[in-house]
Formats: structure tokens, C-alpha cells, sequence
């Protein structure tokens, strides 16, 4: 199997807008953890992750339903997408670092060694996408596309959200700058203008 190669994997997300609705998704999946009546009680991180996961793979499933391209496949309970045959994507949880804490099973181990069959689709380039969150955790501080060679990353790239929706956001009024302050001189003739006056 190939590695996964930077230009083509980006080119091939970046039709359909599929890379802004691979962000739409996670941020999707982010906000509903707390739609579960007992989220801040949970004891375990995984639970968070979860859910998000949950959440991210169902919101996927729903923006990538009109796309012919892309094709969602359940497999050793897990879900990945697969656009347009040439690359095997699933999503994860990341770290500052841009590493997945899997638990260290065979199939986990095997999404990275790019020689290695895995489910029986040969030739896909494998990357994941990851959200990585702030260190209070309480948001996503980077989403992005990440490629790795067993424990090595090979490349990754960010994304971003989409032109229209940057476009909509409202622009800052300019201000004039003649209000934000006065010049010495100026201030020295409004006093000596004053002293005249009140003398």
C-alpha cells in the first residue's frame, strides 16, 4: 500500500467541500457532549471522547449522504469513509503532538503501516481526521487532516472553515483616527486660547 501522499489527499477533500464539512463534523460532534444529561459527571475521559465520536460519525454520515463520491463503510466496529476510492479516512481525538491515544490492538497498529492490508481495501491512503482540544479542554484549538507512518507523522494540514461562511462574518466599522488623539501642538494652542479667554 502507498503512503498517503499530502497534495492528493488534500486535493481529493477539498472537492465537494468535503473538508469543511470534515470540520463541520467534528465541531458538531464537540458541542453535543454536553446534550447527555450527565456529562460533567463522567469519570472518564474516554467517555467524552466517545460521544464525540458518536456524534462527529453521525453528522458525517448526514452532510456526506448527497456526495457519490464518498462511501461510508462499517467495519470491526469501527466506521471510516472512503472518497472516491483512493483514500480510507476515519476520525479520532488527538494530542498536542498529533497522536491518537488508540488502545494498542492489531487493527489500530495496522492503520499505519501503510503496507499492511487492512480491511481488505487495497491502495487507499490512510489518514485520520483529528480535533485536538485547548489545554483546559473546553474547546477545539486545531482540526485537521493528519497522515502518519507508524509512531512517525508524515505530514498534515489544517482545516479551515469555509470561504462563504468566513465571508458572512460582519466586518469592523473603521474609525477615524482623528478622534484617538490630539496632537502636542494642538493641546498647547487650546491652552493658551483658554488663558486669553478667562483673563
Amino acid at each position: 500500500m502507498a503512503k498517503p501522499v499530502r497534495s492528493v489527499v488534500r486535493a481529493i477533500l477539498a472537492k465537494n467541500g468535503r473538508d469543511a464539512k470534515l470540520l463541520a463534523a467534528m465541531e458538531y460532534g464537540w458541542a453535543r457532549r454536553t446534550a447527555h444529561p450527565d456529562h460533567l459527571r463522567f469519570r472518564r475521559k474516554t467517555t467524552r471522547a466517545e460521544l464525540v465520536w458518536e456524534a462527529t460519525v453521525d453528522k458525517a454520515v448526514e452532510l456526506f449522504a448527497g456526495d457519490s463520491g464518498v462511501r461510508v463503510v462499517e467495519h470491526y466496529d469501527t466506521i471510516s469513509f472512503i472518497f472516491d476510492g483512493h483514500v480510507l479516512l476515519r476520525f479520532k481525538k488527538a494530542d498536542v503532538k498529533l497522536k491518537t491515544s488508540n488502545i494498542p490492538t492489531l487493527l489500530a497498529e495496522m492503520f499505519h503501516e501503510h503496507e499492511a492490508d487492512l480491511f481488505g481495501y487495497h491502495g487507499l491512503q490512510r489518514v485520520e481526521a483529528v480535533y485536538v482540544l485547548e489545554a483546559f479542554e473546553r474547546e477545539i484549538a486545531w482540526a485537521g487532516i493528519v497522515a502518519r507512518d507508524n509512531n512517525a507523522v508524515l505530514w498534515h494540514f489544517e482545516l479551515a472553515p469555509a470561504v462563504e461562511a468566513m465571508q458572512l462574518r460582519p466586518e469592523r466599522a473603521k474609525k477615524s483616527t482623528a478622534t484617538l488623539a490630539k496632537v502636542k501642538d494642538d493641546l498647547a494652542g487650546e491652552k493658551k486660547a483658554g488663558k486669553k479667554d478667562g483673563e
